[in-house]
């Protein structure tokens, strides 16, 4: 009976085969899940299922005014807002699949891969409108 009821209490993780059971896998694993896109903080960060992601491949204009990571610039803040307002058209809302690198930001935020369609990756997207720039290992120079 008590091997019964510690394997009745076991947490359920990692199961990806059918993302329909709304099984989470750990953040650390590479495999991916659905999440639904609660909130769109700005052009590459987003709050899906609760949970504030940060997309892997792209770096975006800024759109707030801090001193160490803010806008530098009025085009900047713009062309920010501009990717904003995509980012809520292809994904506030919806459905998305996220597939985690294991890795995470200096603010600890999951980096992440997104694709809002089957085809079709987010980062990728951005770029092609030019409201991203691939990611380089520094934050692309959007004022010059």
């Amino acid at each position: 009976m008590l091997i019964f009821l510690a394997l009745a209490t076991w947490p359920v993780t990692g199961n990806t085969k059918s993302p329909e059971w709304g099984i989470r896998p750990a953040i650390g694993r590479t495999t991916g899940f659905w999440a639904q896109v609660d909130r769109v903080v700005d052009g590459d960060t987003i709050i899906a299922d609760g949970v504030k992601y940060r997309v892997l491949t792209i770096d975006t204009p800024e759109i707030h005014a801090d001193k160490r990571s803010g806008f530098k610039c009025d085009a900047e803040r713009r062309l920010g807002e501009l990717a904003k307002i995509e980012a809520e058209t292809l994904l506030l809302g919806r459905k998305i699949w996220i597939k985690p690198s294991g890795k995470w930001d200096r603010y600890r935020r999951p980096l992440v891969s997104i694709r809002y369609r089957m085809d079709e990756w987010y980062g990728d997207r951005m770029i092609r409108a030019r409201l991203a720039a691939r990611w380089q290992g520094r934050k692309h120079q959007w004022c010059k």
